[in-house]
């Protein structure tokens, strides 16, 4: 889609869309650490699933990032205003793979499997929300052979 010019998509710094003896859509290659792609918002306000297939040799970036509208903390006087915003991540931090969710009652940071998942090997994950309050998540990795259900 990205390389079409969808309008859901945009696509900043060096992006290729190629890959070699893969079966499946149109895989991409960042070229370069600044190369991203943006997506419109993720409307899953109360329930929503996502999920993406990748193999990297990296063993640390950002693989994805979403958060909601800002909303100002409750005040208190003994500390300074500050603007507080539910979010999920999946990132790689030293070739595992975790997710960083915070729906309003503080972050979690949860390891989806104890394997490193940076051997070049591919991987798929899905990401799945039910419920607002964030308590029903199911976060999956592919041949990896585990998952997290939590909180």
């Amino acid at each position: 889609m990205a390389k079409l010019g969808d309008a859901k998509m945009k696509v900043h710094g060096i992006v290729a869309f190629k890959c070699e003896n893969v079966a499946t859509l149109d895989p991409i290659t960042f070229e370069t650490p600044e190369s991203f792609i943006t997506l419109n918002k993720w409307n899953a306000k109360k329930t929503g699933s996502i999920s993406f297939d990748f193999r990297t040799t990296e063993p640390n970036g950002l693989l994805l990032f979403s958060h909601g509208k800002p909303k100002q903390a409750p005040k208190d006087s003994k500390s300074p205003l500050t603007l507080k915003v539910d979010f999920f991540a999946i990132e790689m931090l030293d070739g595992h793979l975790y997710l960083l969710l915070d729906m309003g009652s503080g972050t979690t940071k949860t390891r989806a499997v104890n394997k490193k998942v940076n051997d070049g090997e591919w991987y798929h994950v899905d990401f799945q929300r039910d419920g607002r309050s964030g308590n029903d998540i199911l976060f999956c990795c592919h041949w990896c052979y585990g998952f997290w259900r939590g909180p």
